[in-house]
């Protein structure tokens, strides 16, 4: 069962090998199973058709159903010219990718393993949000962002710290899987719409129960809080060095914009999925308006929406603050730096900005119209 639902409970049949699989409506299921048990390269559309008419008394659109599984790349043969994979995967052009099979001792936890290494990180997590919350003054304060005496050279120095990060979290996915009985199958780095990003391939997640589904997700959100959390022992109870505290704080910063970027719901993140089981409705990008008011009638559903479209709120707001600080100390240093007159100064660091801002929202005009397309072909 991909959702249950008050109104009709939603199912997914598919494959979990390849990991694919198409949505049916539970009033649907036993006819959809029925006539697909004809796709056996024996029966002929039109005789599954007429069949299915005689002895159910029922007329399908067989082609459209066998075009629908072929696409999803679940008929063997004849093979699809084009197997849609979903539109991330579609538009994601791999640059690296790693083979898990030799990786999965290391996910692997025993049952009490795995409680006690909630039990213990739980509490480190809320005693490191709490530390951040009674020293929040830091946070106005230069140190977070310099290195060297250089906010410039603060950024390069995050960088690195935030594909390691990024890692931390997709292998905590890969150990809160591997709990479910799931093996992950490939860690790959790709480009989408030229954004870097790292995901992991996870054969059989909607096979699992929508509880363990949101735990899977939730895992590498967890993993990040909880090595800021180790981090903030050391920022803020043990006295460092000034080089070691400026490290340390980009460690810190990194796990927790890890944390925002991936509860953002507008794009392929952690945050779209969770919506997505909060609201038990499937494809939520391609219409997230209609979504959102059809997905939050009932109270409960209503309530759980609101906290953690306010969870998310609070997150982006704390992030595009210490982003937005970041980028003005940056620009007020290189603008120093410049050798010429205040004129040229400021439209050297106008195009600095207005150009990474301007290829962004390009970026994400190009998803807006892909996604509207997908709508339009779907309603056809």
């Amino acid at each position: 069962m991909l959702f249950k639902r008050k109104d009709e409970n939603l199912y997914s049949i598919g494959n979990i090998d390849i990991d694919a699989y198409v949505m049916v409506p539970e009033s649907k299921l036993k006819i959809v199973q029925y006539i697909i048990s004809f796709f056996d390269g024996e029966h002929s559309i039109e005789w599954i058709e007429n069949h299915v008419h005689d002895v159910k008394d029922i007329k399908t659109n067989v082609y459209r159903l066998y075009d629908k599984f072929s696409k999803r790349g679940l008929i063997v043969d004849p093979k699809p010219e084009v197997i849609e994979r979903g539109e991330f995967r579609d538009h994601t052009v791999d640059l690296l990718s790693i083979d898990l099979k030799n990786f999965y001792k290391i996910f692997n936890f025993s049952d009490r393993k795995w409680e006690v290494f909630l039990g213990a990180t739980g509490g480190i997590i809320i005693v490191g949000l709490l530390l951040l919350f009674l020293n929040f003054d830091i946070i106005l304060t230069p140190t977070p962002y310099l290195f060297y005496d250089s906010y410039l050279f603060g950024v390069l120095l995050l960088v690195p710290f935030i594909v390691i990060s990024l890692l931390c979290h997709e292998l905590g996915h890969a150990i809160a899987a591997s709990k479910y009985g799931l093996k992950p199958k490939k860690f790959s780095f790709g480009l989408y719409f030229w954004s870097g990003v790292p995901y992991l391939e996870i054969p059989g997640i909607y096979t699992l129960k929508e509880k363990y589904r949101i735990n899977v997700w939730l895992a590498g959100i967890y993993m990040n809080l909880f090595i800021f959390s180790v981090i903030a022992f050391f920022l803020f109870l043990v006295d460092t060095s000034t080089f070691w505290n400026q490290i340390l704080w980009k460690v810190a910063i990194a796990n927790l914009f890890a944390v925002v970027g991936n509860l953002i719901p507008f794009l392929p993140t952690d945050g779209c999925f969770l919506l997505t089981m909060i609201l038990k409705t499937p494809n939520i990008r391609t219409n997230a308006f209609k979504s959102i008011r059809q997905g939050t009638t009932n109270f409960k559903t209503r309530f759980v929406f609101l906290g953690f479209l306010f969870f998310i709120i609070m997150w982006l707001m704390f992030a595009a603050f210490m982003i937005t600080n970041w980028i003005y100390k940056i620009f007020s240093e290189i603008y120093i730096l410049l050798p010429f007159d205040k004129s040229i100064n400021i439209f050297i660091i106008s195009l600095m900005f207005i150009l990474p801002l301007a290829f962004i929202l390009l970026q994400y005009w190009k998803k807006y119209k892909l996604l509207k397309k997908k709508q339009k072909w779907n309603a056809t």
